[in-house]
């Protein structure tokens, strides 16, 4: 646990405490959705809802059910930490930028938890939020979590849905895509994806030639982190996309969305690819947005040419060590994911009092 430091409980408090009374996200607090602990955030008008339902306000009166946006974020960390103190910052901007509810879920980390716990773990939220379960509790004055509120399940309603990851977050997300197509579960109304590893495989691509010893995501340590978590490694030396489909029929397409049929992409919502011109995993980005496109999927790759891996969780930083730009990408993508999920007004109804 070498990054253990990056997530220690100071830094991860310190660094809310920042946000709260600088950046205004005035709503921090762990839910527990599915039965997986998440945390929870958001700023004005959306946090004050989310606080008067969950505090057992007078609901009785309302006129009709309150309408939330929300932001399921899935966190990067190389599949085995999560750099939440680092990432809050882009966490107020969702929840600024977005007028959501940005929802984090603690899912379990490698090299304990091997694939596909994480990924069950996040499909059991997001069907939860699908069921319009926002982690509405009952909490007592000591902020303890106790148990879902179901009688304020029907004074709210979910009307948008979108979905983020960022590094290995992405990679568990485009598992998610996958796994929901194939299914045929309702996707997200958008998604972006954030300098994602979607070829975890020994492949020698020139964006990985190029960046081998990246002081941010070198390839050993990519290697080793995708390897805990369960990615099994082998020298496919054609494995570099240049066909709809991969030479070695035995990958998992679910693992690797990377290499999903045609036909499972078609599915996908409209995706946000997001990179920067010196990361490693450029390539992977630059690859799956072809395919998506291939699919007629709509899909939109934006790359920045003098941005590292891993630039949303530096946004924290004085403007002076700041990524230049990384700021204005990051609200770029707010936008996108805002924009496909128009925050919908439930009229009033006659017999809202009644539900309960």
């Amino acid at each position: 646990r070498g990054w253990a430091p990056l997530d220690s409980p100071f830094l991860i408090r310190l660094a809310r405490l920042n946000e709260r009374f600088l950046g205004g996200l005035s709503l921090q607090t762990t839910v527990i959705i599915g039965g997986i602990r998440c945390f929870l955030c958001a700023a004005g008008d959306t946090a004050q809802n989310w606080i008067y339902l969950n505090n057992g306000g007078d609901l009785l009166k309302e006129e009709s059910p309150i309408s939330f946006r929300v932001v399921l974020h899935i966190h990067g960390g190389a599949f085995v930490a999560s750099f939440e103190a680092g990432h809050i910052r882009w966490f107020r901007e969702l929840a600024v930028g977005a007028q959501a509810l940005v929802i984090v879920p603690y899912y379990s980390l490698a090299p304990e938890h091997t694939y596909p716990v994480a990924v069950n773990e996040i499909s059991t939220v997001y069907s939860a939020l699908r069921s319009n379960d926002i982690g509405l509790s009952r909490r007592s004055r000591r902020h303890g979590i106790i148990h879902n509120c179901r009688r304020g399940m029907d004074r709210y309603r979910i009307t948008g849905l979108t979905c983020s990851g960022e590094s290995a977050g992405a990679c568990i997300l485009a598992t998610l895509l996958t796994r929901s197509a194939v299914a045929n579960i309702l996707p997200p109304d958008a998604v972006l994806l954030a300098y994602p590893p979607l070829n975890l495989l020994r492949c020698e691509s020139p964006s990985r030639i190029l960046h081998a010893f990246d002081p941010f995501l070198p390839m050993n340590i990519l290697l080793e982190t995708s390897g805990s978590y369960g990615i099994k490694h082998a020298d496919h030396t054609k494995c570099h996309l240049q066909t709809d489909l991969p030479l070695d029929t035995s990958i998992d397409s679910e693992l690797l969305s990377y290499y999903a049929p045609d036909h499972v992409l078609q599915r996908f919502p409209p995706i946000l690819l997001l990179c920067g011109g010196i990361d490693p995993l450029l390539d992977d980005a630059v690859d799956f947005h072809t395919r998506l496109r291939r699919a007629n999927v709509e899909a939109h790759l934006l790359v920045h040419k003098s941005l590292p891996h891993g630039f949303l969780g530096m946004l924290a930083l004085p403007t002076p060590f700041r990524p230049p730009d990384a700021l204005e990408l990051a609200r770029h993508a707010v936008r996108f994911l805002a924009r496909a999920a128009p925050l919908v007004l439930i009229p009033p109804t006659a017999d809202v009092a009644g539900n309960n």
